[in-house]
This record gives C-alpha cells, sequence and structure tokens, in this order.
C-alpha cells in the first residue's frame, strides 16, 4: 500500500508518501498544473514499483482537505482511492504531532498521510462525481468568479457616473441592468439623452420589452431637471471611460447568463404566451465543453435525474445564459497518459 498525504495550495502542492508500515519514502512540491500532476504519478511509480512489482491503482490512496481541486479529480481518474480530511481536523490531528498546533506545509501533508494510514477506514471516502456533476460544478465555480468581476465593474460604472452624468443613476433602478446599459450607451452624457422625446423614450423602452408606464415618467422626470454642471472635459474623458466599462460589463454579464432585466422581459413573454412556466419533464438539449473536449450533443430527461443533479440542473438553467452548452451524457474525455495500470 501506498499512502500519500497532499497539503494542497493555489500554486502548488507539498506532497508526502508513505510506505505500508508509515514510514517516510518521500516528500515532494509539484506545481498545481498537468506538470505539476505527472510528476506526483512518476514519483508513485517509482515507489509502487520497488514496494509491490505486480501493484495496481487501487493500492494507493490519498488524503487531501479540499476534494474541488484539479489534482483529485486527477488522481481518482488514475483509479486511486481518495479520503477527505476536513480543515476542521486538521487542527486536533496536528496536536499528535506537535504539541503547539502551529500549521507549517511540510508537517501539514504528513499528518494527512500518516492519518490515511492509521484511521483510513474512519475517513470519508471520496466518491467520483459524474460528468454532469462535475461539469455543473465547474461551471457554478466559475460563474462565481465572473459575479464577483459584475461586481467590481458595476461600482467603477457607478463611481464613473457619479463624476460626469449622475442623472444616469436616476433613471433605472438598476444602472447595471441590460435596458439601462444599453441606453446609458445610446446616450452616453445629460446633452445626448435631453434631446429625447417622449415618444423616442417610449419606444427605446418598448424596443426592450418594457412597458411599464412609471419607467417612462421617472425618466423623463430626471431629463427635466436640472443637469448637475461638470466641466466638458470631465465629461469628454468620463464618458470614454464609462463606454469602456458598459463593454466589459456586457462581456462578464454574458459569461453570468443572469438577466437583470428578467422582470420586464418575463412580463412580455407572459403577455405572449400566456405562461413562462417550464412543463413537466422538460427536456434539456446540452453539450459540455469539458477540459477542452467537446462531447456530442444529448437530450437529458430532466425527470431522470437524480435530485442533486435536478438542484444543480436548475440553478445553472436559471444562472447560464446558453445550457445548451452546459453538459452533455457523454464526456467525450480521452484516456489519460499518466494511468498506472
Amino acid at each position: 500500500m501506498l499512502y500519500i498525504g497532499i497539503d494542497w495550495a493555489a500554486d502548488s502542492h507539498t506532497v508526502t508518501l508513505l510506505g505500508a508500515a508509515g514510514e517516510v519514502l518521500e516528500s515532494l512540491v509539484i506545481e498545481n498544473r498537468l506538470a505539476g500532476f505527472l510528476t506526483l504519478i512518476e514519483a508513485i511509480r517509482k515507489h509502487l514499483r520497488k514496494l509491490e512489482p505486480t501493484a495496481t491503482s487501487d493500492t494507493v490512496s490519498f488524503a487531501i482537505e479540499d476534494q474541488n481541486q484539479r489534482l483529485t479529480d486527477f488522481l481518482l481518474a488514475q483509479g486511486f482511492q481518495g479520503y477527505l480530511i476536513e480543515p476542521s481536523r486538521m487542527k486536533g490531528y496536528r496536536l499528535r504531532y506537535r504539541s503547539s498546533g502551529n500549521r507549517t506545509d511540510p508537517d501539514d501533508s504528513f499528518v494527512l498521510a500518516d492519518v490515511l494510514c492509521r484511521d483510513h477506514d474512519q475517513l470519508p471516502r471520496i466518491a467520483p462525481d459524474s460528468e454532469v456533476v462535475r461539469a455543473l460544478k465547474t461551471l457554478l465555480r466559475d460563474r462565481e468568479s465572473f459575479v464577483r468581476d459584475q461586481t467590481r465593474l458595476t461600482n467603477r460604472l457607478i463611481a464613473s457616473l457619479r463624476q460626469y452624468y449622475p442623472e444616469a443613476l436616476g433613471f433605472f433602478e438598476d444602472v447595471a441592468g441590460r435596458t439601462a446599459l444599453d441606453f446609458i450607451a445610446a446616450f452616453p452624457d445629460f446633452a445626448a439623452a435631453s434631446r429625447l422625446s417622449r415618444r423616442e423614450v417610449k419606444r427605446f423602452l418598448v424596443e426592450h420589452h418594457c412597458h411599464r408606464e412609471t419607467q417612462l415618467e421617472r425618466i423623463l422626470a430626471v431629463l427635466g431637471s436640472k443637469p448637475t454642471p461638470v466641466p466638458a472635459v470631465v465629461v469628454r474623458t468620463k464618458r470614454q471611460q464609462a463606454l469602456a466599462i458598459i463593454q466589459q460589463l456586457r462581456m462578464v454579464q454574458a459569461a453570468v447568463g443572469g438577466d437583470r432585466d428578467r422582470g420586464s422581459r418575463s412580463e412580455a413573454m407572459s403577455r405572449n404566451t400566456g405562461s413562462v412556466h417550464e412543463p413537466p419533464g422538460a427536456r434539456f438539449d446540452m453539450a459540455v465543453d469539458f477540459d477542452g473536449h467537446h462531447s456530442n450533443r444529448s437530450d437529458i430527461d430532466a425527470d431522470v435525474l437524480p435530485t442533486g443533479v435536478k438542484t444543480l440542473l436548475r440553478v445553472a438553467t436559471d444562472t447560464l445564459v446558453q445550457p445548451e452548452k452546459l453538459l452533455g451524457r457523454e464526456s467525450g474525455r480521452p484516456g489519460t497518459d499518466g494511468s498506472i495500470n
């Protein structure tokens, strides 16, 4: 048996390999990318050949504090047995080996490996996710990153508008909504917006599926107010900045897929169809692009999916702009050349 402790980090991982009796075979630091993963595979192969020349992948076990790591998926794909040791339990385990409980990277990788060697029957196993769940989890983690970018860009846009076009902040309830962004991009300063007639504003709103009279009156009230005096040079420079931020914000929103104007669009859909609810047993036509490999497009019946997958699927289809590119029944992923079989 070979026991591996992995103390993960963003850029690199500290790894300790123990033999069946708990003896330290090797400690190494690997990069958090494929080249580093293959370095670990070579180390595993080397020690397995010495310990058990006929050993197979199921004689290798590893322990890690976070199962949502690329390395975890890579090692599970080799047929290794994965075990999770949650961070909240690590402090107690460290006390077995030193009195202070202070954290150092090499010690933690050893603690993980040694606990695995001694107590593997008491640790929770890491079950490999299906391709459906793995694709959804990956996309949702990526979406969280885009949401943070969206918040940052929205704050930058608000700061820019306050300096040269504060009236724009009063046109719509959500300045980062699609209709608001289109309006500001089309009329990027107060002088341009103030020339609009009531009919022109209404036509703009109708084209954006907004039929609320209150929204029309809100914009007209702002346009009818006395503008804040701003030097022309500030207007020119900040206008360019605001337009650049809007362009970036649109790209991030497309990646996030959240329709900031969903209320008005749903209103229009309800008016045209009488309902926007999804029928029972709806089928999702989806395809995944996972690790750069495209799967074949296939239909997935929502009624036959496990409950956990249904939940993730509904979150994804509610938040991603193109659910048809989300996942597929087959991964289409080629075999990994790091297999030890």
